[in-house]
């Protein structure tokens, strides 16, 4: 090849090394960068450490953690999660980042189907006395039954007002979807509340109550919706990207309780939150379907329905806002307890099920917990449960064995578990004479 050939195209190759390569000069004046941000609302309680392209920038970060901003070259970055204590990555996404321009990631979904999601934060706050609002709907089961099925619908009012006969700012919101607001709204304080998505304005579903919040002016804000653990649920959090900078959880003044009557000499009972009726006339050996209550502490209390106004037990609870709580009554006559539990109703895989073994019992002793002969929870100590087992769907046979003996103490054939679902199955009764329960804590 002729000198000058070889020459134009070394030149010609010149600008492909350049873009991959940062030369520093005296004349180099390198471009701004991108800043970004991280939020975990994994469905897990195992903390989280967030890298780009290759380097952890972020470690440790807990459930609900909110982070401020870090810099970034503004060029194709690899965002990779992995669990604290685990080394292989979790979940990894390519985003292409601009310079000057800020963003918050969103670590969601759940351990078995996680998900990565970006905001474009508003570059420019908007004008003094105004406020403005980005949506990100992170929510895998405050949508509805599972993973994205059933959308919202957002309102945002002045506090107190009915949003009967009004309609949405939002609606029909789906998960893992960013909406903006094209609007600008006047500082104040605001209610802020959401519904199962719905045409017929007579069917309005609250699902999540924020009670009044207040809202800066010159302030651009992300709101992100997730869940706690709830089936339909949603918790919020604000986000500031610009403005006055402020981090708040916003939680849900709405809880919901389940109700399993384990009270074998008791017969049929009713609960009562706080002095008000809830749950009446439940049979033994059966569960109610979910209430949503007042989030916040109460008084959870039992009487038996043929005795109305005579409590058989009793507990204080608090019900963190957007979870679901399943409590129940057990015991013999003149013993009775009233045990609560918290409800992990994050879907799992799509071929999974999840099940919780609940040793409901006052006196079989400590059990293990058994599917199709595969031991599934060991050492169910009396009035606990064991954290949920996932195991693929389908029918088994359930088989609770006294842990010390290692004899079978009560066998339950042939029990459908859905995918998607998650199942409780309690012993119920005294020894000799024990019954089992199944039931779905989420549809």
């Amino acid at each position: 090849m002729p000198k000058f050939l070889k020459s134009l195209a070394v030149l010609l190759a010149l600008p492909l090394v350049l873009v991959g390569c940062k030369i520093n000069t005296i004349n180099y004046f390198p471009p701004k960068p991108a800043h970004i941000r991280v939020v975990n609302v994994l469905g897990t309680t195992i903390p989280i450490s967030v890298a780009a392209n290759g380097v952890t920038a972020w470690t440790n970060l807990g459930f609900e953690a909110m982070t401020g901003y870090q810099d970034f070259d503004n060029v194709d970055t690899k965002i990779a999660v992995t669990l604290t204590g685990f080394t292989s990555t979790l979940v990894e996404q390519s985003f292409p980042l601009t310079g000057d321009q800020s963003y918050t990631l969103v670590v969601f979904g759940t351990p078995t189907a996680p998900s990565l999601g970006i905001i474009s934060d508003v570059p420019t706050a908007p004008p003094s006395g105004k406020f403005e609002l980005s949506v990100f709907a992170a929510a895998p089961v405050g949508n509805g039954i599972a993973v994205g099925l059933y959308p919202v619908d957002i309102y945002f009012t002045t506090p107190g007002q009915s949003i009967d006969t009004i309609s949405p700012i939002l609606s029909n919101v789906n998960y893992s979807n960013r909406y903006i607001v094209n609007e600008n709204f006047s500082e104040g304080v605001y209610q802020l509340r959401m519904t199962t998505f719905n045409t017929n304005t007579n069917l309005k579903s609250v699902v999540y109550d924020s009670g009044p919040i207040t809202f800066a002016g010159g302030t651009a804000t992300d709101l992100i919706v997730y869940s706690r653990g709830s089936t339909i649920l949603p918790n919020v959090m604000l986000n500031d990207s610009d403005g006055a900078g402020l981090q708040r959880i916003a939680n849900n003044l709405l809880a919901r309780i389940k109700v399993v009557n384990g009270a074998f000499q008791n017969g049929n009972v009713n609960l009562l939150l706080n002095g008000a009726r809830i749950v009446s006339d439940l049979a033994y050996n059966t569960a109610s379907s979910y209430s949503i209550i007042p989030a916040g502490a109460a008084t959870v209390s039992f009487e038996a329905s043929a005795t109305p106004g005579a409590t058989i037990a009793s507990l204080s609870n608090t019900f963190l806002g957007a979870t679901d709580q399943t409590v129940f009554v057990a015991g013999f006559a003149g013993s009775t307890t009233a045990v609560a539990l918290k409800d992990n109703n994050f879907p799992p895989a799509s071929s999974a099920t999840a099940i919780r073994y609940v040793n409901a019992s006052p006196d079989a002793g400590t059990l293990d917990a058994f599917a199709n002969d595969v031991l599934q929870a060991p050492l169910i100590a009396t009035y606990t449960a064991s954290d949920p087992v996932l195991i693929a769907s389908g029918a088994y046979t359930v088989t609770f064995k006294d842990h010390v003996a290692g004899l079978p103490v009560l066998a339950l054939p042939s029990l459908g578990f859905n995918a998607l679902q998650n199942y409780s199955v309690y012993v119920l009764g005294p020894a000799g004479t024990l019954v089992g329960l199944a039931t779905a804590d989420s549809p």
